[in-house]
């Protein structure tokens, strides 16, 4: 079943010499200036959108208008930079990003807000000279603000998102509460409901299945955990799972019984695996 997400907001604040607590004032209004972001990699099929055309994405290519998207298709990945050298966005298979503002403020401050609608993303990024200067990244169930660190987000299709911290400290804020995630921790946030509390970082791949039920002679109920922030792709597609990390599911079998699954952490860390049911 797919729930309906709704706009949350989750704020990630790099914490580098403490809480950074200027705000903008209300009469701040953005430079024009020109800027973009930049496909410095592509595998497999990667697909630019902008209003109702689309082509395929190639190294090199700029992109900065409100609106434009990417999407990495199966077994498919793309690597962006973002302007001025702030950083890189890492995108894994079956993700979607779409630019929703990039500005330039009357201090010279950039301010980058991305959509993830699903999928994983892996962002490094420097710390920013400029103290107006910020990088957010939107999901179904929030906002992340990043003033530069070593972070990914893992966004399942029921908005779920798995958040872990490799460097630097972010703050996660929804439902009006925030948490703090240092570097070597991860939380999870649902639709609807605040940051978990962070537990330590596990970049743990396992999948653990309980059992295979077949159901007739074409389909298989399979029932497992995996970690909760992490992403599950059964045959080329993102599951949604349980906040404890448990699923059940229903797959169609094919011919040979096969079934492809891969366990993706919110920081890239991958592991293919192949079910074979008796």
């Amino acid at each position: 079943m797919r729930f309906k997400s709704i706009p949350l907001i989750i704020s990630f604040l790099l914490l580098l010499c403490g809480l950074h607590s200027a705000g903008f004032a209300q009469s701040t209004l953005p430079v024009r200036v020109d800027r973009w972001l930049e496909v410095q990699s592509v595998s497999g099929t990667v697909t630019f959108y902008r209003d109702q055309t689309s082509q395929a994405a190639k190294v090199g290519v700029r992109f900065g208008t409100v609106g434009d998207t990417l999407i990495t298709g199966k077994n498919s990945s793309a690597t962006l930079g973002v302007d001025t050298g702030i950083g890189t966005v890492q995108m894994s298979e079956s993700t979607t990003l779409q630019v929703k503002k990039l500005e330039v403020l009357p201090s010279g401050g950039m301010i980058t807000l991305l959509n993830i609608t699903e999928g994983q993303v892996r962002l490094q990024l420097r710390s920013f000279t400029n103290s107006e200067s910020e990088l957010e990244i939107q999901t179904p169930a929030g906002i992340s603000g990043v003033r530069g660190t070593i972070f990914g987000v893992s966004v399942q299709p029921n908005g779920t998102t798995g958040i872990a911290t490799l460097e630097g400290q972010v703050v996660a804020e929804a439902q009006g509460q925030a948490v703090a995630i240092a570097a070597g921790l991860q939380s999870l946030i649902v639709v609807g409901e605040p940051p978990t509390q962070p537990t330590a970082l596990q970049e743990n791949t396992q999948l653990n299945l309980r059992s295979l039920n077949p159901l007739d002679d074409r389909t298989v109920e399979i029932v497992g955990q995996i970690d909760r922030v992490n992403l599950l792709v059964i045959e080329d597609e993102v599951q949604n799972i349980e906040p404890d990390g448990t699923f059940t599911l229903q797959r169609s079998l094919p011919r040979d019984r096969r079934i492809r699954a891969t366990v993706t952490t919110p920081l890239g860390k991958k592991q293919a695996y192949e079910i074979i049911v008796p």
